[in-house]
């Protein structure tokens, strides 16, 4: 029975693997004429489209678009001086290229560059037709490699115009935080923050920044319309419970902003840090000594702003010393250039008030400072900036130089220092005085007759220091005496010499041999003494030009040699 049922299966097993194979072969020979067909309808469709082009692709129009926008480009940029005044048709002919797809083509590092340059060489009604096109896009732009050449490009001054520029604003707004992240945008937003926005726009995105992630704080802080300007206005107003959550939070932005070199850069950091600090170093000076040991290696980005270069001398007064070191090497390299900034000089300033390591500094700060070659030190001394901090060596704080309003914040306030302010300057004058003799005996008429140079060149001469010794002194005194006097003197014809000698031309020559006669009448190379010696009782010749101002500042010194005689010039 059994078999019987084992011959019966294997009998049904084999008929249906024999119809599983006429199907296979069925269906083989039913897919070859479907082949067939379809050669047969390629070969007719070919030759019924014979005589069209298939159509392009989009990759293909953008190339071909690009081509043809790169063609005018050259001819813009290759045109002649004399053919300027056809600017205004090509940039036409390039905007009616670029037109489908300009956030496109401001994305492609080639087409890129065509964008600016209409941006630069277009009149107005272009400028706003390819900003208004951009302006939907400018925050993708601003974080692009590419685009955000473009969107710098169209904030340069003069490109865009004011509307143009608040709705940039507006796009930018709520999102400064995400942008600072950003190596790219940072820098867009950087350039758009000094040079394009209000004071009070300025102020509305530092204040966004300094809420950081909170969103609902910021929202609410805007609604209430206060006219908060600093960190503890705005925690005052958020009050006790929320006011410990903002600060935190601006406590961990300005952390992970450490962290990025180029995000220090940025003056909205600086500005965030100035207002942190300042609230912290009186309420939290353990949370501001922490916030400045993370930004003493890179201080270095905090010069040259002027909040910057605020939070980099708050950041040195709350340094101890091991700190103060990483502070100074980071801005060792660049002290040359850093002391000729305009908010630069004020670090290097408060570095010579607040270090107690003087060989340190004299090695690393002053020495570059000064030069190290007769061209650099000159330099120095002639430049605006570079030769203030040296001058603060010399006279200390003084207000004919040095306005309190500006200054002030360096000299004053707590600070871990711990050696004497005098002997720590004193230390440092005496390093820098042997140097600066030598110069000054290289270039008396440079120093004298420069508005910078004159100062040092004072103060060196009127110091009393067992530095500088008399005789040299009288020296220096001589050459200035000579150089006065020199072209006043008659000719060999007996006619007096035409015209005014260089060094009386000068404001701030005249300035400074005013002031050496009223600070030497009493020296033994009195500067008003060397003058009448040279004069020869013909004092009168001194009331040409400036010099009447020399002759009536002797005038004006009582029981001197040449009191009586300068008084008869002066009523002749």
């Amino acid at each position: 029975m059994a078999d019987t049922v084992e011959r019966t299966s294997g009998a049904k097993n084999r008929k249906d693997r024999r119809k599983s194979l006429q199907v296979k072969n069925e269906g083989k020979r039913k897919r070859g004429p479907k082949k067939e067909d379809k050669k047969r309808k390629r070969t007719d469709s070919s030759e019924k489209d014979a005589g069209e082009k298939p159509a392009k692709s989009p990759k293909a129009l953008r190339i071909e678009t690009a081509q043809e926008a790169k063609k005018l480009w050259e001819k813009l940029r290759n045109r002649k001086e004399k053919d300027k005044g056809s600017d205004t048709e090509l940039v036409a002919k390039i905007i009616d290229v670029l037109r489908d797809d300009l956030n496109g083509f401001s994305h492609r590092h080639d087409t890129a560059r065509i964008v600016q340059w209409v941006l630069k060489c277009g009149n107005r009604e272009q400028r706003s037709e390819v900003v208004q096109g951009l302006l939907p896009h400018v925050l993708s732009l601003s974080s692009d490699r590419y685009g955000r050449h473009v969107v710098m490009s169209a904030l340069t001054k003069g490109r865009a115009t004011r509307g143009e520029v608040l709705a940039i604003y507006e796009r930018f707004r709520g999102n400064v935080y995400s942008m600072c992240k950003n190596n790219l945008s940072a820098e867009v937003l950087d350039q758009f923050y000094q040079m394009n926005t209000t004071s009070a726009q300025r102020r509305e995105l530092c204040l966004e920044l300094l809420h950081g992630k909170e969103g609902k704080l910021l929202s609410s802080f805007r609604q209430k319309k206060t006219t908060a300007s600093s960190l503890e206005e705005v925690i005052a107003e958020a009050g006790p419970e929320f006011g410990k959550v903002l600060y935190d939070g601006t406590k961990a932005i300005l952390i992970g902003f450490a962290e990025k070199e180029s995000t220090v850069r940025l003056q909205i950091v600086h500005d965030v840090l100035h207002h942190f600090l300042i609230y912290a170093c009186e309420h939290d000076r353990e949370g501001a000594a922490e916030m400045a040991a993370l930004y003493a290696p890179v201080a270095i980005h905090l010069v040259h702003t002027k909040n910057g270069a605020a939070s980099f001398v708050a950041c040195l007064k709350l340094l101890d010393a091991k700190n103060r070191k990483k502070l100074i090497k980071s801005v060792q390299e660049d002290i040359r250039k850093i002391s000729e900034d305009s908010y630069g000089h004020l670090t290097i300033m408060a570095l010579y008030e607040h270090v107690d390591d003087t060989k340190l500094l004299q090695k690393a700060v002053l020495k570059p400072h000064i030069g190290k070659s007769d061209s650099e030190e000159l330099t120095t001394l002639l430049h605006r900036y570079a030769s203030l901090p040296l001058l603060n060596l010399l006279a200390p704080h003084e207000g004919r130089y040095f306005n309190p309003a500006n200054y002030a914040f360096i000299w004053t306030g707590e600070t871990k220092s711990v050696k004497d302010d005098g002997k720590r300057r004193q230390e440092l004058a005496d390093f820098a005085i042997p140097l600066l003799i030598e110069s000054v005996q290289k270039n008396v008429l440079e120093l004298l007759c420069d508005p910078a140079g004159s100062k040092i060149f004072l103060e060196l001469v009127v110091k009393d220091s067992p530095l500088i010794e008399e005789l040299w002194k009288t020296e220096i005194m001589t050459k200035v005496a000579d150089a006065l006097t020199t072209e006043l003197e008659p000719s060999e014809g007996g006619e007096e010499s035409s015209g005014t000698p260089q060094i009386l031309d000068s404001a701030a020559a005249v300035r400074t041999a005013k002031y050496l006669i009223a600070l030497t009448k009493d020296e033994s190379y009195s500067l008003g003494d060397l003058i009448h010696a040279r004069m020869k009782g013909n004092l009168d010749r001194l009331q040409n030009g400036k010099s009447d101002l020399i002759l009536k500042q002797m005038s004006k010194i009582e029981g001197s040699k040449y009191y009586k005689e300068a008084l008869r010039a002066m009523e002749n």
